[in-house]
């Protein structure tokens, strides 16, 4: 992962990989692994005391000189539980990996906060056909979070609601933010206790300036979405 976050690179090591950060050379972490995939043995063992969730180190060494081994530096055996926790951790920082149908969202602009932000309302809007795959009462977890291009978390949210008894119409479900002018990645990751994968959904967006005129304004922006960088 190029400069990835933390989280990203616990998980190249964990899973036997490598991550590439500190540069802009893309060509560097593929050249590495086409040097690492040169030559690949198989080398299997038993854990003869396992336990769940608990680190083990893995420490292989070569006899012969001028040779070197790659490998991870250590090995877990995930419980259900964590292993859920991991790939919901996980969808929070690269959501484009669980794509779910049934789930949109959108930023909707409502007024000028402050002359250089926006009260804005984020939606999350969970169609029916998503929520009857659970029982009535099933707690939903969905969270949001306005990302700078960069990665740098701007805004985040969470909001909990339950499967209603009937399912007939979509869930709307909205949280107030208050995001400044700029190009951003809004995401969405919708869990609930369970699940084996979480989804998600993610989009970019433009927050356009703040107008200076704001009081003559706060009728017309009423509800106006964010732009999308296609628009």
């Amino acid at each position: 992962s190029l400069l990835g976050p933390a989280m990203l690179g616990r998980r190249a090591v964990e899973t036997g990989g490598k991550a590439t950060a500190g540069t802009n050379d893309l060509g560097r972490g593929l050249a590495r692994a086409q040097r690492d995939q040169g030559c690949r043995y198989t080398v299997g063992f038993y854990d003869e005391r396992p336990r769940m969730d608990h680190e083990r180190k893995v420490r292989l060494f070569v006899r012969r000189s001028g040779h070197r081994v790659a490998h991870p530096t250590f090995y877990v055996v995930r419980s259900e539980e964590r292993e859920r926790e991991s790939r919901l951790a996980t969808a929070v920082l690269v959501p484009s990996m669980f794509p779910g149908s049934g789930l949109s969202s959108r930023l909707l602009l409502v007024r000028p906060h402050t002359a250089s932000r926006w009260s804005a309302l984020a939606e999350v809007r969970v169609e029916p056909e998503l929520l009857a795959t659970t029982p009535a009462g099933t707690e939903w977890v969905a969270q949001g979070t306005l990302r700078k291009l960069n990665g740098t978390v701007h805004q985040a949210f969470e909001r909990r609601f339950t499967t209603p008894e009937a399912v007939g119409q979509a869930l709307e479900r909205f949280a107030p933010i208050q995001p400044r002018p700029g190009r951003y990645r809004f995401d969405v990751v919708l869990s609930y206790p369970g699940i084996e994968m979480p989804l998600a959904s993610t989009r970019q967006v433009i927050v356009p300036e703040v107008p200076h005129e704001e009081l003559s304004l706060i009728g017309p922006l009423m509800g106006r979405e964010a732009e999308s960088p296609d628009d």
